[in-house]
């Protein structure tokens, strides 16, 4: 089985230059599944424009959600919170037999089990500015409505150690579980933590391979027995 791995298309960002379905095309890089880690766009007709091109690209599609697809700063007349959002393009997905919506679930893929969420960051609760910072300085915290940081976090990793709980042979999340994909312009930036997670905190038991993006680096990097692919467009 050909797999391809794609991240971070933002087709926000490629408006009179790219299509959603140019970004995609499948006539470069044939495959038998296309994998995507999130951020697809921002509003959720960017997000259905991009999975429509995967669906009509592809003979399947696996997915997850990225920090931009749950703001909803552009969806706020429509939509309103974070939550919504996600049973919106859930929905959406279900609408399509080939789209494959992870949010904490596994599904079969060929002889391989994937499973993936958006993943999340590792608020330091005993830092009294770290919702503060989080809502006024950071993008995600302004542009989501997804209850306050802690609730927001419950949630996210809560769906991470479901999935894990399950062993798949594929991980895939759009937040990135280990630091060794930083790029060395930005090895001591303060804005890091938005963009990973320990490990340690989580049982990568039999996951060989994980996918993951937000970092807008491509790597190929390894902890202990799993590949970590983070590939973003």
């Amino acid at each position: 089985m050909k797999l391809r791995v794609l991240s971070d298309i933002h087709i926000d960002n490629w408006k009179g230059v790219k299509t959603p379905e140019e970004i995609i095309s499948a006539d470069k890089y044939p495959a038998d599944a296309i994998l995507m880690a999130g951020d697809f766009g921002n509003s959720i007709d960017e997000i259905q424009s991009a999975l429509s091109a995967a669906s009509d690209a592809y003979p399947q599609c696996f997915f997850c959600l990225g920090n931009h697809d749950l703001c909803v700063h552009w969806d706020a007349k429509t939509i309103g919170t974070t939550e919504r959002k996600i049973d919106a393009v859930r929905t959406f997905s279900s609408s399509h037999t080939n789209l494959h919506m992870l949010d904490g679930t596994v599904e079969p893929l060929g002889s391989f089990r994937i499973g993936g969420c958006t993943g999340w960051w590792d608020p330091d609760f005993d830092d009294p500015l770290v919702e503060f910072r989080w809502k006024h300085e950071w993008f995600d915290g302004a542009n989501m409505n997804y209850g306050n940081l802690r609730s927001a976090t419950v949630k996210e990793q809560g769906k991470l150690r479901a999935v894990l709980a399950q062993h798949p042979d594929i991980m895939m999340t759009h937040f990135a579980p280990v630091t060794i994909n930083t790029n060395p312009e930005y090895k001591w930036s303060a804005a890091n933590k938005y963009f990973y997670f320990y490990p340690g905190n989580y049982d990568w038991s039999g996951v060989k391979y994980w996918i993951c993006g937000h970092t807008h680096d491509a790597h190929v990097s390894r902890y202990k027995d799993t590949v970590i692919l983070c590939n973003p467009y």
